[in-house]
């Protein structure tokens, strides 16, 4: 026997597909909506906390712990050779001397006069002066510590590893940190080296005087921090939960301790090193008082801390970092305070003369002079993303001052040149930039200006729902009546007359209607998906009318889901129009509010239960011969089904192969029946599950 399935009629997005299937209800439809509730009213950005402002960027504004906004450091640029990248800063009062990659060179600095020496190596790692004013260099990859003078470069030292990253004087004695051996030598005025820290680690990365003829040591690899003095035997101080340590500052008390989580060098061609790009990683500075304690101190925003210098005043640090370049004040209770930054590049040295400090960066390559005070500048604020097209209202800053404020907006994540030009805000503070998904702001600040907050009003143009699919099936599936249980996505309501059901949809079955039990044959679900561009929440209504007439009669009102049960009880049976409508007035100012409306065209209803014409039951020995024909007036025959006694259902076979005409006959021959006098059922269902049910009284035997 062949299930021929009713039709479905179902009203997609394109608003021209009609699909066919049977519903059997499961799995409830999701309503689909914007990944942000949010109507298209008025709504507000703004920028308050260190947080906000952590991808702002700063030319002479700082952003202290506080978010509050004041005029920063004085910031002069010197280029550097494209392409170089700094591991190592001697800062001094009429020079800086870098040590770089590539090529292995040392650059000496001088206002913007730039001239190089080469160490004869592929990688110069590290710089120091000595006691008798010649220039150290730790190279690699042949880990070497080279002496360069006027006389020219020499070999002083040979480690037998591969890299030095770190070059420390303490009297007369040199002290090299290498790797990948993870061993720190103590080099005399003669260049004759013995080592005095074996720590069985990849690379000892970072090191530092401590003031009594010993060093610091940091290693990578491990975390570990060590303590090499002049005399006696090297012990470990510290091991940080961070595998990498970077950068050391000795204050004659405290050690400060930059610690990564992922290391902050790779190794590209040749083993020459490079700088990693930090991206999700952590960087910690911890305070470590030797003998005493050891505490968190400062949490950077950046992945990388690459360098580390005392403030001149005496209780307060300042940090280079990378991953993105940027330069932090870390006050004596561990706050940061942002000094300067840039979008992209790494800040890969830091050391400071006097009351200056030098920053160098790669990616740009540059060398920079930041002299502490309020030099003022500019602060660019984050690009703001409404998501969809947005107008903009008033521009406003709290604070102190008069700062100038301006903007721009457009259309592409990135500004460029189809961009707006910076405008300043219109009389009142109406930001003058056109409409556009992206807004961004700049503020000048100078002298005694300061900004504890900018916002910006905003608001989208409402746009209107949109109806995706409206379906309206022809029978009910499985529904449950009575006492409601906890089912996967359960659809409870309650029917005009009191009834309560529970019940879900899922993806259409093929198969031969049931016979309904009388409460559910006038239920009709219906299912739909919407969505709202501006993710409002959307309220949905439902009203029909016959073919035919013009009047609509609201069925539903005030809906949330996206699954509903009509009760047609009253309703005669016949073609009807069903009119969904979505709103999102509930959202929006009065007057503002937009909807959508779809209509299902020509749904039958029919609950009329087909016409049985003929039933007969023949009796010859211990055989009943059932025979029964049957008319629907609107659908088709779906099934026929026998029963004896109280004995339980036998679906019949249709007499021409197939239940699929509105006149449908059957026979059936129950075999094997005992004698007596027996009760014949017959039961025809028609394609809604409208069942009719006659009875015949037959004897068999005496």
């Amino acid at each position: 026997m062949i299930a021929v399935p009713c039709p479905v009629i179902a009203l997609r997005a394109t608003r021209t597909v009609i699909v066919g299937g049977v519903l059997t209800l499961f799995a409830l439809a999701a309503v689909i909506t914007a990944p942000e509730a949010r109507a298209a009213g008025t709504s507000y950005w703004t920028l308050r906390t260190a947080a906000d402002f952590a991808q702002a960027e700063l030319a002479g504004v700082a952003v202290g712990p506080d978010g509050l906004l004041a005029p920063g450091p004085r910031v002069t640029s010197t280029p550097l050779p494209a392409e170089t990248v700094v591991w190592g800063m001697l800062a001094e009062t009429d020079a800086t001397i870098l040590a770089t990659t590539p090529g292995g060179r040392i650059l000496t600095v001088r206002g913007s006069d730039v001239r190089g020496d080469s160490t004869g190596d592929g990688a110069a790692l590290c710089v120091a002066r000595g006691p008798d004013g010649a220039l150290y260099a730790g190279t690699g990859p042949n880990g070497r510590v080279v002496r360069l003078d006027k006389g020219g470069r020499r070999t002083w030292f040979e480690t037998g590893q591969k890299y030095v990253w770190a070059l420390a004087w303490a009297g007369r004695t040199l002290y090299a940190a290498t790797g990948p051996l993870g061993r720190v030598y103590a080099i005399d005025a003669e260049g004759k080296g013995r080592v005095v820290l074996d720590a069985k680690v990849a690379h000892l990365s970072a090191m530092i005087p401590d003031g009594k003829g010993g060093v610091f040591v940091g290693a990578s690899g491990r975390g570990m921090v060590y303590h090499v003095p002049s005399t006696g035997k090297p012990r470990a101080l510290f091991e940080a939960v961070e595998k990498e340590i970077r950068a050391l500052a000795w204050d004659g008390r405290a050690l400060y301790v930059a610690a990564l989580s992922a290391a902050p060098v790779t190794f590209g061609t040749n083993d020459a090193p490079e700088p990693s790009d930090g991206t999700g990683q952590r960087a910690v500075v911890y305070r470590i008082v030797p003998d005493s304690s050891s505490a968190m101190h400062w949490v950077a925003p950046q992945g990388l801390v690459f360098g580390l210098a005392l403030a001149p005043e005496g209780d307060a640090l300042w940090a280079a970092t990378g991953s993105r370049a940027a330069l932090y004040r870390i006050d004596a209770r561990g706050r940061g305070t942002t000094l300067w930054n840039e979008p992209a590049g790494q800040a890969t040295a830091l050391a400071r003369v006097g009351s200056t400090f030098r920053v160098a960066t790669s990616a740009p390559a540059r060398l920079l002079t930041v002299t502490p005070g309020d030099g003022g500048g500019t602060v660019a604020s984050p690009i703001f993303d409404a998501k969809r097209i947005a107008r903009w209202g008033r521009l406003w800053e709290e604070g102190a001052g008069t700062p100038g404020l301006r903007t721009r907006s457009g259309n592409t994540a990135e500004p460029d040149t189809t961009w707006s030009p910076w405008q300043a805000p219109r009389e009142g503070g109406a930001v003058a930039s056109p409409a556009a998904r992206y807004l961004q702001w700049e503020a000048t600040l100078h002298g005694a200006d300061r900004v504890r907050a900018v916002t910006v009003a905003w608001g989208e143009e409402n746009q209107r729902p949109r109806i995706e699919e409206f379906t309206v099936y022809p029978v009910p599936g499985k529904f449950y009546e009575g006492e409601l249980n906890v089912r996967r996505d359960p659809v409870t309501q309650e029917l005009p007359d009191g009834r309560k059901i529970q019940f879900n949809a899922d993806i259409a079955r093929r198969g031969a209607s049931e016979a309904l039990p009388p409460w559910a044959q006038g239920i009709r679900p219906i299912s739909w998906k919407a969505s709202d561009p501006n993710g409002d929440d959307i309220v949905y209504r439902l009203a029909v009318r016959k073919r035919g007439t013009t009047a609509w009669t609201p069925i539903a009102v005030g809906l949330s889901n996206t699954l509903y049960a009509w009760d047609t009880t009253g309703f005669p049976d016949g073609a009807y129009d069903i009119r969904l409508t979505a709103s999102d007035m509930d959202e929006n100012a009065v007057g503002r509010g937009l909807e959508d409306e779809l209509v299902a065209e020509s749904v039958e209803l029919d609950r009329s239960p087909p016409a049985i014409e003929t039933i007969d039951a023949r009796v010859a020995g211990d055989v009943i011969t059932v025979t029964g024909r049957a008319r629907d007036g609107r659908g088709f025959i779906a099934r026929a089904q026998v029963a004896m006694d109280d004995g339980g259902w036998f679906t019949a076979a249709p007499d021409d192969g197939l239940w699929d005409g509105s006149v449908e006959s059957f026979t059936l021959r129950l075999e094997g029946v005992p004698p007596g006098e027996h009760l014949v059922r017959v039961r025809f269902v028609d394609s809604l599950g409208n069942s009719e049910l006659r009875t015949r009284t037959v004897r068999v035997g005496r």
